[in-house]
């Protein structure tokens, strides 16, 4: 099983540096499935931390401040419910709502194409909240700041450096809820090794990779492991 982790934490980290999002979409369905629904996204949690400071640290002069006192703490806040239900449901239940948080996650992205909003202080604020629940319960809160960057034609570097602040401060607040994942130290620096290793691999590939291809297989893995993620749990939650 920690093999068939490692693969998914490499391939989600490598998508990761072309594209600038996908690790949680790639990851978290596969860790969901394989690690069981709680562990899966304590899982994603900390290793989307460490992602997330390794690419700050590249792009961090980017940062939009005004955007991040705003996303960054409503995205905290938006942590606490969601962490309240991924330790109240049950496996299965949990699985199927996992696994559905993520297809409307990719569906709003494809929706907002055609959508257009201002970024005011309530669209910020409830864009942080959506996102920081999402992180909380299913390990992805990029699909909700991916959805307000496209439909208020937020500046792509601005967008992928800020993101990755708040992605840090939300994944920081779960694993200080709902405690760090529950695995030997081996198989935790055999699935860092993996991430570092899927950087290391997306950096050398990402100017020969087109981003909008990279993008199509960050949706039709997410889309799978998501599928996967319903099914196994309605197979669960029935028997």
């Amino acid at each position: 099983m920690t093999v068939w982790l490692g693969l998914a934490v490499f391939a989600g980290a490598a998508l990761q540096r072309v594209t600038g999002l996908g690790f949680a979409l790639v990851a978290a369905p596969m860790l969901v499935l394989l690690a069981g629904p709680f562990q899966g996204i304590v899982l994603a949690n900390s290793l989307a931390l460490i992602v997330a400071m390794v690419v700050l640290a590249m792009t961090w002069r980017d940062v939009d401040i005004d955007k991040l006192v705003r996303l960054a703490p409503a995205g905290v806040l938006g942590v606490f419910p969601g962490a309240i239900v991924a330790q109240l449901l049950p496996a299965g239940p949990l699985q199927v709502f996992v696994g559905s948080i993520i297809l409307l996650g990719l569906g709003s992205v494809f929706w907002v194409a055609r959508a257009r909003f201002a970024p005011s202080l309530m669209t910020t604020v409830g864009t942080g909240l959506v996102s920081g629940f999402m992180t909380a319960t299913a390990g992805v809160g990029g699909p909700a700041l991916t959805t307000y960057a496209v439909a208020t034609r937020w500046d792509q570097k601005a967008f992928a450096a800020t993101s990755q602040c708040c992605f840090a401060a939300q994944a920081v607040a779960a694993l200080s809820l709902k405690g760090l994942p529950a695995i030997p130290a081996a198989g935790l620096s055999m699935l860092v090794g993996a991430l570092l290793g899927g950087l290391l691999v997306g950096n050398y590939l990402a100017p020969w990779v087109g981003a909008a291809l990279a993008r199509q297989v960050v949706v039709m893995l997410a889309l799978l492991g998501a599928l996967g993620t319903v099914v196994r749990g309605v197979v669960a939650w029935s028997a």
